[in-house]
Parts: C-alpha cells; structure tokens; sequence
C-alpha cells in the first residue's frame, strides 16, 4: 500500500532527523536496550497476554502483551543504562561523526522496531485492513528482509504461534487416524 509506505518512510526521515539532534550515545544506548529487550519480552509476554484473556480473541492480547512486556524490559532497561550513558557521553567529543552516527543508530532503531511491529501484525492479525496493509507494504516487506535477524529473535514468538494454528488441526487428524487403526486392529492382537 503507498500510504503505509510513505509513513514507513517519514517515520524513518524524522528518526534520522531526532538522532542527528540527540548524538551517539544517547541512540546507542537505546539501541542495546531495544536489542537486549526483544528476546527477552518474547520469552515472557505470555503472563500479561493472560492477564488480558478477557479481551475478544487471543490475537488481541498476545499483541498487546508482547509490547506491555517490551515496554516494560525498555524502561527497566534505559532507568539502568541511565549512569552509564551520562559517563560514555561526558566523555566522548561532540562533532560531525557524533551526529551521523546518530542518525544512523536511530534510523536503525526506528528500522527494528517497525519490523517487529510488522511481524506482530502478521503473527497475530487484530484487524484485517492492518494486516493488509503491512503485507501489501514494499517498504515494510524490504525492511522485514534485511533486518531478518529480528525475525530469528521473535522466533518464539512465531513458533508459538505457528504451533497453535498448525499441531491443533495435526493433533486431531493424528487422532483420528489412531482411532481407525484401533478400530481396525482392535481383535487381531496388536
């Protein structure tokens, strides 16, 4: 879709924008928090997907479970990377390079986190025009592509996914075929 496209990529130009203005440090620090906070919210995003069973649909609250959990790990995580920041940046020079690479780490973050948005909205479809959306989305499909490492860290929560909608209708067919072949075999001696 071109409209996702063009908020994909005025999301990005503002991104680069607000790293060029904050510096280094400051999104390199963001961007270790974000990365050290992926694998971990998809390992525990399943205890406030359960406080939320209550909304309509298990998409709903494993979506908004997985980023109460993310949200919660970043904050945590930025709150303990607060003093180390603060020396890292009174230490390092502030220049050309201290802007762009900046920009660059923001830009990255930005780039991360519209990905796992994406395969969220593709794991767990809440509303049918967004999982549209984002599957038609080029800029979005390119993103999802070349930062696939992501991907590889959400794997859990794919599998989990993935495991729900495939073993269920394997598990029934597995045991139906066990009840014939009992049926069948039941007063030969097997």
């Amino acid at each position: 879709m071109m409209w996702i496209d063009i908020l994909v990529a005025l999301i990005l130009f503002f991104s680069l924008i607000g790293g060029l203005k904050e510096g280094a440090v400051k999104r390199g620090f963001s961007l270790l928090t974000l990365l050290i906070a992926i694998p971990v919210a998809a390992t525990f995003f399943r205890l406030p997907a359960t406080i939320l069973s209550f909304l309509p649909g298990e998409n709903w609250s494993n979506f908004i479970g997985f980023f109460i959990t993310l949200a919660f790990l970043t904050a945590i995580l930025h709150i303990a990377f607060f003093l180390p920041r603060r020396i890292v940046q009174k230490t390092w020079s502030k220049g050309l390079l201290f802007r762009l690479t900046g920009g660059a780490l923001n830009v990255l973050n930005t780039a991360i986190g519209m990905v796992i948005f994406a395969l969220l909205v593709k794991a767990y479809p809440i509303i049918g025009w967004l999982e549209r959306a984002v599957t038609e989305s080029s800029a979005l499909t390119w993103l999802v592509t070349y930062l696939s490492f992501v991907e590889a860290w959400l794997a859990k929560v794919l599998q989990d996914t993935a495991i729900a909608v495939f073993t269920e209708p394997l598990l029934t067919l597995v045991s139906h075929i066990s009840f014939i072949t009992l049926d069948k075999y039941q007063g030969i001696g097997y």
